[in-house]
């Protein structure tokens, strides 16, 4: 109604990040909520999900969660899209691999999620160190 020009407010490095913060949790939590959701509405298979059935009380996959988590908000810290899709890729993939596996099996779907989750971020920031 009242056509008044907003003044900008200034961003500062910890509302930015805060910002990073909740946005990667919201990204996350979405994506593993709408393949629950397309599985209950009948339009992905359980098997899919959950191959044979059962359901673990899987830490790992919430520790993949993190992990990927965690390195996505530092992608976007430091605003480098390798790091942000190698952390999509360990906390999504990790979180629904580890679902897959039971035992000392998950050690496998941890291995791998560390592989891309914090090896290959570490390695992509010391190479852009080295410039």
């Amino acid at each position: 109604m009242i056509d008044k020009r907003r003044e900008s407010v200034p961003t500062t490095f910890v509302g930015k990040t805060v910002s990073y913060v909740w946005s990667t949790f919201g990204v996350f939590c979405c994506s593993v909520g709408m393949i629950f959701g397309f599985i209950g509405c009948g339009m992905l298979p359980m098997e899919l999900i959950l191959p044979k059935v059962y359901a673990f009380g899987c830490i790992t996959s919430v520790i993949s969660l993190c992990f990927g988590m965690g390195t996505t908000i530092t992608g976007l810290v430091i605003r480098s899209r390798i790091i942000q899709v190698c952390g999509l890729i360990a906390g999504i993939g990790g979180f629904f691999g580890a679902l897959h596996f039971s035992g000392h099996t998950q050690l496998y779907v941890m291995a791998v999620v560390a592989l891309i989750g914090l090896i290959v971020p570490g390695i992509t920031i010391l190479l852009q160190n080295r410039k």
